[in-house]
C-alpha cells in the first residue's frame, strides 16, 4: 500500500533478500519459493524518494534437487593394492541444502571385478579397473563417477578339467604312457599349477609331476589334478589300462613252459587233472616257469596262472 493516496507515482520495484531461505519475485510482487527458510520481500518506490517497505516470509516444504555429485575415495585414494582390499567411496552433493542427499551406488563398467555395498564400500576381487557411479535418489537423475584401479589380487581356481593331450582316447597300456593336461578356470587364476596323483582301482599306474601317466597293471585308475593355490579344487579323469603282453603257456614233450610279463610278477601257477585233482604248484618270481610233466600219466591236464590282477589257463594233453 502506497501513501499518501495522492502520491504522484505509486509504482514500486519488487526485490527479494534471501536470508536463510531462497525465493524469487516478479515485477507484480509474486514470490516463488525455492528453498526452505526466511526471505525478505521489499517494495521500493519508483519516485526517487528512496522509500521502501519489507515483509519477512517463511518458506517450508520446498524440495531442493541435487545439481551435482562428486565421487571420491576415502583419503583421496583411487586404487586398491592389497588382496581383498577395500576402499570407502564418498559422494559430495551440490547444493549443500539439497532435500535428499542419499545416493544409490553401482558399478557401470570396467575389466576388473569388485563387490560394492549399499554404503559405497568397494571390495576388490580381480585386477583391473572398475567405474563406480553414485546416483541421486531425488529423481533428478544426477550422478557422479570415479574410476578405481585394482592390483595385487589373488584369483582362486574355481574348476579343473583333466583331459588327455592331443585328443587321444582315455586309454593306455601297461608300461605305456599318456600325457594329461589340466584345464584351469578362471583363465586369470593367479596360480595355475596342479599336483598330479592316481587313485588305483582295478588297475594301477604312476604319474609324473608333469602329468605323464604310465600304466603298471591293467584295469581302471582315476587321475586327479589338485590346484596348488590352496583352494582344494580338483579335477578327475578315469583312465583304462590295457594289456599289451599276455601270459603264454606252451608244451613240449616233457615240459610245460609258462612265460609271464615282468609287470605281472609275482604270480602263481598250478597244475591239475581235468577233474580238479591238484598235482603241483609253483610261485612264479621270474618271467619263465617250467613244470616237468615227463612222469605224468597220459591224459588231459589244466595249467592255471594267476595273481591279484589276471588269471589265465590252458589245457594240455599228454599222449600215450
Amino acid at each position: 500500500m502506497v501513501q499518501p493516496d495522492n502520491a504522484t507515482n505509486k509504482t514500486v520495484t519488487w526485490s527479494v533478500i534471501n536470508v536463510t531461505g531462497e525465493a524469487t519475485i516478479n515485477s507484480s510482487g509474486l514470490v516463488t519459493a525455492i528453498a526452505d527458510g526466511t526471505v525478505v520481500a521489499r517494495a521500493t518506490a519508483n519516485d526517487g524518494s528512496g522509500v521502501f517497505a519489507d515483509i519477512t516470509i517463511s518458506i517450508i516444504n520446498q524440495i531442493v534437487l541435487v545439481t551435482g555429485i562428486t565421487v571420491t575415495g576415502e583419503g583421496g585414494l583411487t586404487t586398491i593394492t592389497t588382496d581383498d582390499g577395500t576402499l570407502q567411496l564418498l559422494a559430495s552433493i551440490v547444493p549443500s541444502n539439497a532435500s535428499n542427499k542419499s545416493v544409490t551406488w553401482s558399478m557401470v563398467k570396467g575389466n576388473g571385478h569388485a563387490r560394492l555395498s549399499e554404503e559405497g564400500l568397494l571390495t576388490a576381487r580381480t585386477n583391473g579397473k572398475v567405474v563406480v557411479r553414485a546416483t541421486s535418489n531425488d529423481g533428478s537423475k544426477v550422478y557422479g563417477e570415479i574410476e578405481i584401479t585394482i592390483t595385487n589380487q589373488i584369483v582362486s581356481v574355481s574348476s579343473i578339467k583333466v583331459k588327455v593331450k592331443k585328443k587321444a582316447s582315455n586309454t593306455t597300456t601297461v608300461n605305456g604312457e599318456l600325457a594329461l593336461a589340466a584345464e584351469i578356470l578362471p583363465e586369470d587364476a593367479s596360480e595355475k599349477r596342479v599336483s598330479w596323483s592316481v587313485i588305483n582301482g582295478t588297475g594301477t599306474a604312476v604319474i609324473s609331476e608333469d602329468g605323464i601317466l604310465r600304466g603298471v597293471t591293467p584295469g581302471e585308475v582315476i587321475v586327479v589334478a589338485t590346484s596348488l593355490d590352496g583352494s582344494g579344487v580338483a579335477g578327475e579323469l578315469s583312465i583304462t589300462i590295457n594289456l599289451v603282453e599276455s601270459i603264454k603257456i606252451r608244451q613240449t614233450r616233457n615240459e610245460v613252459i609258462i612265460q609271464v610279463p615282468e609287470y605281472l610278477l609275482p604270480a602263481k601257477a598250478s597244475l591239475h587233472s581235468l577233474y580238479g585233482s591238484h598235482i603241483q604248484s609253483k610261485v612264479i618270481d621270474s618271467t619263465e616257469c617250467i613244470f616237468n610233466i615227463s612222469e605224468l600219466f597220459p591224459g588231459i591236464y589244466v595249467v592255471s596262472v594267476y595273481n591279484s590282477v589276471v588269471q589265465d589257463a590252458a589245457k594240455i594233453m599228454i599222449a600215450y
